[in-house]
């Protein structure tokens, strides 16, 4: 049997508490002590966790109290530790385990990137848009690593050949560094899942519990079933990440029926980033009447939009990859030359 605390407060740590904050922490702690010693005496046998966003800021006397209180098999965890179930990159075998996620961090490292400008919008409407510059991976990193504000879904939207994938690609590693480095440090972070075409290869999709099951059997390391992982991802331990799958948004799967689900649910903290291309937005029935649907009945759906690419951005590109550098005072002739075939060209100018 498993008795379960669960508790978000965020806590100061001990160095900064003055009198009055400290005397209010012994309180506090003096109550949960007794609520633990209780709960555990009636239930003979069992094992008690405290789940906690952080484990700084509690006393050493009360983790002491409740590793004695919780048994040897429980007391003070982060939900990652609880909850997180590992994946096969993860695994002694990690860089021999063929997985989807896998190919991904390889990607991210492979590519050299520039910072790519966007724009953020509310509705479907480009008149709502505000143009933020700066780089878009740069922006929601930040953003994702704060705590949660409510449930949200932010579409990455771009024409063919704005690095939408690139970005998508630098992100998923930036967040699952950071998840790794979080779950060792014992603190909260939201475990990224990606959702790519790779994982409906040679199978017949209709609906997400099967490409959910796909990523289950793909990435997972241990038996895992969707209803496990939608449970993480409406309580904010993990964040849905999905690219290419145009086709299988707009076509007849019951995906946004999903995802209105999830937004919607008592004390939802679910997060979705979808990349879909710029004419999947304009064109496509299903998508746009959810985000209408979305953005009418409240404020949990954003648009972000790539910027076109400029001269500054093939300068940096082309010094990055042709001289290795970003150093943008000198160019050489390979680099002026690689650009000016750009800007001549009908495809990209």
């Amino acid at each position: 049997r498993i008795l379960l605390w669960s508790d978000d407060e965020t806590r100061l740590p001990s160095n900064v508490l003055n009198g009055a904050q400290r005397t209010e922490r012994e309180e506090q702690e003096a109550a949960l002590l007794r609520s633990f010693e209780h709960e555990m005496r009636e239930a003979p046998g069992a094992t008690g966790y405290y789940l906690v966003g952080n484990r700084l800021g509690h006393s050493r006397h009360f983790v002491t109290e409740v590793t004695r209180l919780l048994g040897s098999q429980g007391g003070i965890r982060v939900p990652a530790e609880f909850f997180d179930a590992s994946y096969k990159i993860e695994g002694a075998e990690g860089r021999c385990a063929r997985s989807v996620l896998g190919d991904v961090l390889a990607l991210a490292k492979q590519v050299r990137r520039v910072p790519q400008p966007f724009s953020v919008r509310t509705t479907l409407s480009t008149e709502s848009s505000v143009q933020r510059g700066g780089d878009l991976v740069a922006h929601l990193t930040s953003v994702l690593a704060g705590p949660s504000q409510g449930p949200k879904l932010r579409f990455i939207d771009g024409a063919a050949g704005s690095g939408k994938t690139i970005a998508f690609n630098a992100l998923a590693a930036g967040l699952y560094g950071e998840f790794i480095a979080a779950k060792r440090a014992r603190q909260r972070r939201a475990r990224p899942i990606v959702f790519l075409p790779e994982h409906l290869r040679g199978k017949r999709v209709g609906y997400v519990d099967d490409i959910v099951s796909a990523v289950a059997e793909t990435d997972v390391a241990e038996l895992t079933s969707p209803e496990q992982l939608k449970w993480l991802l409406r309580n904010g331990q993990s964040l849905w990440m999905f690219d290419g799958l145009d086709e299988f948004y707009a076509g007849g799967s019951d995906f946004f029926s999903f995802v209105e689900e999830a937004l919607t649910a008592p004390n939802s903290r679910a997060q979705f980033i979808i990349c879909v291309r710029d004419s999947l937005l304009n064109s496509s029935s299903p998508v746009r009447d959810f985000i209408e649907r979305r953005t009418t009945a409240g404020n949990d759906v954003e648009i972000y939009e790539l910027c076109p690419w400029r001269a500054e951005a093939w300068h940096e590109l082309a010094r990055l990859e042709l001289e290795g550098s970003q150093d943008g005072a000198r160019s050489s002739a390979r680099v002026e030359s690689f650009v000016a075939t750009l800007k001549g060209s009908k495809e990209i100018a």
